[in-house]
């Protein structure tokens, strides 16, 4: 256990329905292969990785209405949400149980995280991200916004005032822009593959589009621009990185040209620049779709623990 770092995650996270969740695009099971890596490895012992409290439906309706929750407990609508329509097939009362639950769980981990960041200084979800999803629908592989969630929770609890999230994720953070239109308190920044889903974007109050085979070395320079005088210019309580390994040059749904080592290089650096300007941060994976997706994750992670738990 460090006293700067807090590392959450649950067996609930994991997705176990009729062998479905081996065919789906998006590896669920990366989670549980990041801990047991870090728990192999002696980087991280079982018992302190933190399990979460689920989010109540107070917390969920902080973002999200209520006939969207609704539309949660009907497998056709679950099934385009997640891009999944294998599972529309199915009793709707089984896929809420089997598929919703834990992803909600998994959702909850950010909430948890936070509130560690702001004790300790670093809060890692091994898994969360879900930046797609919207106050009124789900979206690209994403049912709850977890991290809006999150933030809406903080502010109710006045833990927290001005918050600056960083989407580095391959994908535009369209969620989390819409929900946070207007609002002072919350900067949204993403830098994304502009030809890429979501189309149209949305607006986040800053929006770096990249382009096609953008290469390691262009893309951390742009960051390195960038992150610094955002974190200056709106001082933060709380950085909230949505650390998506999408941006890997051999994803399967991604055409940028990041190597292994430029994304660890770039989750370090985001989290430095956290930490020498004593800003706690939360660190949620999101996408990733290569079969190095998880090996990246933990790569990083491993790296940020050594560097920053001590």
């Amino acid at each position: 256990m460090s006293d700067k770092i807090s590392i959450i995650y649950s067996p609930k996270y994991l997705i176990d329905f009729y062998d479905l969740q081996n065919t789906y695009i998006f590896d669920v099971n990366k989670y549980r292969k990041i801990t047991d890596k870090l728990i192999s490895d002696g980087i991280w012992k079982k018992k302190d990785f933190l399990e979460p409290i689920v989010f109540t439906d107070e917390q969920l309706l902080l973002v999200h209405t209520k006939e969207y929750l609704d539309s949660l407990k009907n497998s056709v609508d679950v099934a385009y949400y997640l891009e999944f329509p294998q599972l529309s097939q199915f009793n709707g009362k089984e896929v809420y149980e089997k598929i919703v639950t834990p992803f909600k769980i998994n959702s909850s981990g950010t909430l948890l995280a936070g509130y560690e960041a702001l004790k300790k200084g670093i809060g890692i979800n091994i898994g969360g991200g879900f930046h797609h999803a919207k106050p009124y629908t789900g979206a690209g592989f994403c049912l709850f916004a977890d991290v809006a969630i999150t933030i809406r929770q903080l502010h109710k609890e006045k833990k927290i005032k001005n918050v600056l999230i960083v989407d580095l994720d391959l994908h535009q953070g369209d969620g989390n822009a819409i929900v946070f239109y207007g609002d002072d308190s919350v900067f949204t920044f993403s830098m994304h593959e502009q030809n890429n889903f979501p189309l149209p974007k949305a607006n986040s109050d800053l929006d770096i589009g990249l382009e096609f085979r953008t290469p390691g070395q262009t893309y951390l320079k742009i960051l390195k621009e960038n992150l610094p005088s955002l974190i200056a210019k709106h001082k933060p309580d709380i950085i909230f990185y949505v650390a998506g390994t999408d941006v890997f040059q051999r994803d399967n749904l991604g055409n940028l040209d990041l190597t292994f080592d430029d994304i660890v290089q770039r989750d370090l650096f985001v989290i430095s620049e956290a930490r020498k300007n004593k800003i706690s941060i939360v660190m949620v994976l999101a996408g990733g779709y290569s079969e190095r997706s998880w090996e990246i994750h933990c790569k990083s992670i491993t790296e940020i623990i050594k560097q920053f738990g001590k």
